[in-house]
């Protein structure tokens, strides 16, 4: 481009060299010389509109030139830019690698601790049950501890009444230890050791008991097996006997002369029995009581055997 410009200017100044000259030639020549002067000047014309328009093209190349430094300007601009924000991309993606582990993570939690809630809220309940449960329970034992009270109360009462009935049967109790200390008393108990069969005899006989237990008052004679009342009163016997297969027992228990209760087993093919019988009888003093084997038939004696007596009361 530099060049055809170098051109032009060397022919534009050929030309204009030719033009002084044209000032000192003939006419003819002149003429001659016109015609190429016209040339020149077309030519000139043509070598010029190219030069304006170089210069216009020049003009734009430089302007495109600033254009394009300005751009690579830019460019290396955002070249840089393009490396800060790389550098800070990856800071952000380290950045976004640990949020989002930071969320995995609270995620975790968060769904621990919802399971933890869940837990709390069934806890909760069954607690919010457990006491609607002891409230209920507390109303009730109120009800009854209300109820405890009046029977308390009640009770009390009772109490206080029965301290006093309980003292008015302690002074009667001291009142009947002193008449008791002043009553006479009387009870005996005899029995048969020896295991044998009395009877069977001809009479009436008297059993013997021999074997004393007790003897208070010495009512009782283990000798002839008769009680005599030392006392008037109201006197209890019993009596008790054991018999065999082999012969009929027929016991009495007599007062005197009379009979008060008997004991009978006849003669049978079931085996031995046992029997028992008791009387009150109203006894004056020196009254006798005895018990008399009936004539043919028997006992068996020992422990199976007994006579006992006692005075309920004297008259």
């Amino acid at each position: 481009m530099r060049i055809c410009v170098v051109v032009l200017l060397w022919c534009l100044a050929v030309a204009q060299g030719q033009a002084e000259e044209k000032e000192h030639l003939p006419w003819t020549e002149v003429n001659s010389r016109v015609d190429i002067w016209a040339e020149l000047a077309e030519l000139r014309k043509t070598v010029l509109e190219p030069t304006a328009s170089l210069a216009v093209t020049i003009a734009e190349s430089k302007a495109m030139e600033a254009r394009l430094k300005d751009v690579e300007r830019q460019v290396g601009d955002l070249k840089q830019d393009n490396a800060v924000q790389a550098v800070e991309l990856k800071a952000m993606e380290r950045r976004v690698t640990a949020s989002e582990s930071l969320v995995l993570e609270l995620r975790t939690e968060n769904t621990a601790q919802n399971i933890m809630l869940q837990n709390m809220g069934t806890r909760l309940t069954a607690a919010e049950n457990q006491v609607a449960e002891l409230k209920s329970e507390n109303t009730a034992q109120a009800g009854r501890i209300d109820a405890m009270e009046a029977r308390l109360l009640v009770n009390e009462n009772l109490v206080t009444v029965l301290k006093s009935t309980v003292e008015e049967q302690g002074a009667v109790l001291e009142e009947l230890k002193t008449e008791n200390a002043d009553r006479p008393k009387v009870a005996f108990s005899a029995g048969m050791n020896e295991e044998i069969y009395v009877g069977p005899f001809n009479t009436d006989t008297t059993l013997i008991y021999r074997t004393v237990h007790t003897n208070v008052g010495s009512g009782y004679n283990p000798n002839t097996g008769i009680f005599t009342a030392p006392v008037k009163g109201v006197y209890q016997f019993s009596f008790t006997t054991h018999a065999g297969a082999n012969f009929s027992t027929f016991v009495i228990l007599v007062h005197n002369i009379n009979h008060l209760s008997m004991i009978s087993d006849w003669k049978a093919m079931d085996g031995s029995n046992s029997a028992a019988n008791s009387a009150i009888a109203h006894l004056n003093v020196g009254d006798q009581v005895y018990v008399q084997l009936y004539r043919g038939t028997h006992i068996w004696s020992g422990l199976h055997s007994s006579f006992s007596g006692m005075l309920l009361f004297p008259l």
